[in-house]
């Protein structure tokens, strides 16, 4: 049994390969999101850069509940005002930057990086 929103819900094993590491449940459709996003990439392109984004898709299910759940409440928690839209140029610009790493197969550590929190920055 676990609680959901002040319910006690009862689950079986494969619901609890869905929780969190405060033993909070992750909603499934999260992974869908991520795996959506890099299979729509991943049609964009061809040879290598391809097999490494659909060897990301292949590999969704292995993501950590705690970290699909991190990821996933900053799109819950984005709000819909003229900051937000400065936020998402700036998220699909670093989206774009890493699809972009892919294709060069630079796999190397960026030393400067765009900034998600920094929303100074343009």
């Amino acid at each position: 049994m676990i609680e959901i929103d002040g319910t006690m819900i009862e689950i079986d094993q494969n619901d609890l390969d869905q929780t969190d590491l405060m033993g909070n449940f992750v909603d499934g459709s999260y992974w869908s999101y991520l795996e959506e996003t890099l299979l729509r990439d991943a049609k964009t392109l061809k040879g290598k850069p391809r097999a490494i984004l659909d060897r990301l898709v292949e590999t969704v299910g292995e993501v950590p509940p705690q970290l699909i759940k991190e990821q996933q409440e900053f799109w819950n928690d984005f709000d819909d005002d003229s900051e937000a839209n400065a936020t998402w140029a700036k998220l699909a610009r670093i989206h774009a930057e890493m699809i972009e790493d892919i294709v060069r197969g630079n796999t190397r550590r960026r030393t400067r990086r765009s900034s998600l929190w920094n929303t100074s920055a343009a």
